[in-house]
């Protein structure tokens, strides 16, 4: 007949003072300023967490503040509206990081009727104006037709050869991006995709749709 499992008392007060310890820290920790934890928080440059207005360029700033100060973009936990693309290039090896807090959910929701997104509307009886890819001339860097669709999300790398055109994005050294923890909701936008990445190594996207 096998003995009863027992946890000395010792050991069990030990166990719990280390669980509860972490309970404390854990709950300090979502109610620091996250500045302190080497985050830039979307919420310090007037992004509106309740889906009620229009976030785009608080979010822009925030985003571009962090890649500066070579630190994440943080979302705590709500909607957040946007009525344009958050478009993030690089000319070099670091990517941006736009990471979503873990307890709840974040989601950055594309506003109904946004311009530049109502392309596809007749999808799928016509594909007329329904253009996923573009028509591009590399030995004059030209652009003769672009993407009929457009991403709420875009990282990419510009090109050496052509810089600063989207259509020339250098996926083959894109590298560092991150997406994490956080949704994506198109809207009443039929022209609209969630997220175009070009990427290589290091390029993240976890817990995301």
């Amino acid at each position: 007949m096998s003995k009863p499992f027992r946890i000395p008392m010792r050991s069990f007060l030990a166990t719990a003072l280390v669980l509860f310890a972490g309970a404390v820290w854990v709950t300090a920790a979502s109610a620091a300023d996250v500045r302190a934890l080497g985050f830039v928080n979307v919420l310090d440059y007037g992004a509106d967490p309740t889906g009620t207005s229009d976030s785009t360029l608080q979010i822009r700033k925030a985003i571009k503040t962090a890649f500066a100060a070579n630190k994440p973009t943080f979302f705590p936990s709500g909607t957040y509206l946007v009525s344009d693309t958050l478009a993030m290039s690089t000319t070099g090896d670091r990517g941006y990081e736009l990471v979503g807090s873990a307890r709840g959910r974040v989601t950055i929701r594309l506003l109904d009727g946004s311009p530049g997104f109502q392309a596809c509307a007749d999808y799928p009886s016509s594909l007329a104006d329904c253009v996923p890819t573009a028509t591009v001339d590399e030995s004059t860097c030209s652009v003769a037709a672009r993407p009929s669709v457009k991403p709420v999300i875009d990282f990419w790398r510009e090109s050496s050869d052509c810089p600063g055109e989207r259509e020339f994005a250098d996926g083959a050294n894109t590298y560092s991006h991150v997406l994490k923890h956080i949704d994506i909701e198109l809207g009443n936008n039929p022209g609209a995709v969630g997220l175009r990445e070009n990427g290589a190594e290091m390029v993240l996207v976890e817990d995301v749709a």
